[in-house]
């Protein structure tokens, strides 16, 4: 137990890490999303893409726990459901770029995605469409592609639910369950491609308390009526990622 303390203690950006956790919690509870987007960037910088994304990945289980119930009702649950199942069929590519792309092409690449979807959003960009089988494949094959490589499971389905025409309450509930539900499969990516990190579960679960009690204080600022104040968050938060995800920035 001693030496399991001692490692932990000694991990680099370990201060850096809970700081990112918390403040992630808090607007992951806030807005259904955004956890990817603020630790990666910051951990990258310390750890291997893989370790921080197994990190993600229990964190994101203690999340569904406290977002999860309240977001069940309020979503549509059968739309997120086909997104994420093409999410899962294209998420093994992600995973196998994972392993087969240097950490700063991955933070580049995932630099180019968080600054896309930002200008896509600020650009004024709207889908005012139904969702048909084509687009719920290509959203969601994106997203798993994406994610399996980066962790980022979030930004490509998050830009046609900001940009369209639902509630603001359902957007919120479909990027908790969604997310969710990403965890699971990169979890389970995780596994089969043999790239759990097991030695990193203690960090992970320091990680995540903290990660957890912040959320549901995120869950309970979080009102329907304010709109505009959601939006802008949601924008800062791709701000944000976009330029600590930056490599010249380290």
């Amino acid at each position: 137990m001693p030496e399991l303390v001692t490692d932990l203690l000694n991990t680099e950006g370990l201060v850096w890490l809970v700081a990112a956790f918390s403040v992630a919690g808090l607007i992951r509870g806030f807005t259904g999303f955004g956890t990817a987007m603020i630790v990666v960037p910051i951990g990258a910088t310390f750890l291997p893409m893989p370790h921080i994304i197994f990190i993600l990945t229990i964190s994101g289980f203690g999340t569904a726990i406290t977002l999860v119930p309240k977001a069940w009702n309020k979503a549509n649950k059968r739309e997120v459901l086909n997104i994420g199942l093409a999410a899962i069929v294209a998420m093994p590519l992600g995973v196998f770029l994972l392993t087969l792309l240097a950490q700063d092409t991955l933070r580049w690449g995932l630099s180019i995605v968080i600054a896309g979807v930002l200008a896509a959003l600020l650009g004024g960009w709207r889908y005012h469409g139904a969702l048909g089988p084509f687009q719920i494949t290509g959203i969601g094959a994106s997203a798993g592609v994406i994610g399996g490589a980066t962790g980022l499971t979030g930004p490509i389905v998050i830009l046609f639910y900001l940009a369209g025409k639902q509630a603001t309450a359902t957007v919120r509930a479909n990027a908790i369950l969604f997310l969710a539900l990403m965890d699971v499969a990169i979890a389970a990516n995780l596994v089969i491609r043999d790239l759990v990190q097991w030695d990193l579960l203690v960090l992970a679960i320091v990680v995540t308390i903290p990660y957890m009690a912040v959320s549901m204080v995120g869950q309970s600022l979080f009102q329907p009526r304010y709109e505009g104040f959601y939006r802008i968050a949601a924008y800062s938060i791709i701000v944000l990622a976009a330029l600590t995800s930056l490599p010249i920035f380290d």
